[in-house]
């Protein structure tokens, strides 16, 4: 997010439609320039300062400069975009614009596109110049920052509900490695947003949620199931048994054994010891 003022009038340095099979570009900085984009058909994966996001149909992407921008398309996409110059200052103030990098289409973006597009198809020729260009430019962040404003009352519902979407991804992909990025590439947001929410929604990094749920099941299958320690990691996605036995006593407060009548093997036997002497 950012909250910015402008000190001069926008003008517009191009607005076009464009579409490729595939599409890889990176954007540097440039504090005076800003594009302002929606996806027509197709998704495009950016990343800045480390943080992914995948835009779909709909979503709007606000790109400031001031910071490097990667954009990549592995297939099929089209985009609109608006591409102007004017000088701004960073302001946060009750009237500056605020600016999110993305605005989802769930939020409320068919007026955006509709701006842009007009922007992009207004007739040869016409007159006023300056002043014609800054009105379209500056309506096109007013509704912006208008979709902002009222996505923020919403947030907290909103947390809510991502906490909730994730913890389903979760559940149904127990078995399997589970990556932070997959999750919220899953989920349509930044790596960053979501550890923030569901951490202040469900009490706990996303981390140590997946790996609390993984180790309750292994727990179960070692106690009453009797299952080795490398067997149990391993129908729960991980492949470093040593790795497990770690979480597991840093979860569970003991080190993994076995079902408590079963006598250790001579292996877990030497390895138990070797871990009370260091």
């Amino acid at each position: 997010m950012e909250t910015v003022d402008y000190t001069e009038l926008p003008r517009i340095r191009f607005a076009h439609v464009f579409q490729a099979e595939q599409y890889e570009f990176l954007m540097g900085e440039a504090p005076d320039r800003a594009e302002i984009t929606y996806i027509a058909d197709g998704e495009i994966t950016v990343r800045r300062e480390g943080e992914s996001y995948v835009l779909h149909k709909g979503d709007v992407l606000c790109n400031l400069r001031t910071a490097p921008l990667e954009i990549r398309a592995p297939t099929f996409h089209c985009h609109h975009t608006v591409q102007f110059r004017a000088a701004r200052e960073v302001l946060d103030a009750p009237g500056a614009l605020r600016l999110p990098l993305i605005t989802r289409a769930q939020d409320g973006t068919s007026r955006i596109c509709e701006l842009i597009d007009e922007c992009i198809y207004r007739p040869t020729g016409q007159k006023g110049g300056a002043a014609r260009d800054a009105a379209y430019v500056l309506g096109i962040l007013c509704e912006i920052d208008r979709v902002c404003r009222s996505a923020r009352h919403l947030s907290q519902n909103a947390g809510t509900l991502l906490t909730e979407r994730a913890i389903r991804y979760i559940h149904r992909h127990i078995h399997d490695p589970i990556r932070l990025s997959e999750i919220a590439a899953h989920l349509g947001v930044s790596e960053g947003y979501l550890c923030s929410t569901f951490s202040a929604n469900a009490g706990v990094s996303v981390i140590r949620y997946v790996n609390s749920m993984k180790l309750q099941g292994i727990r179960e299958l070692i106690e009453s199931e009797n299952v080795r320690l490398y067997e149990a990691a391993a129908q729960y996605g991980y492949s470093d048994p040593n790795y497990v036995s770690t979480l597991y006593k840093r979860t569970f407060g003991h080190t993994v054994t076995a079902k408590p009548n079963r006598p250790l093997s001579s292996g877990e036997e030497k390895r138990e010891k070797k871990k009370e002497t260091t």
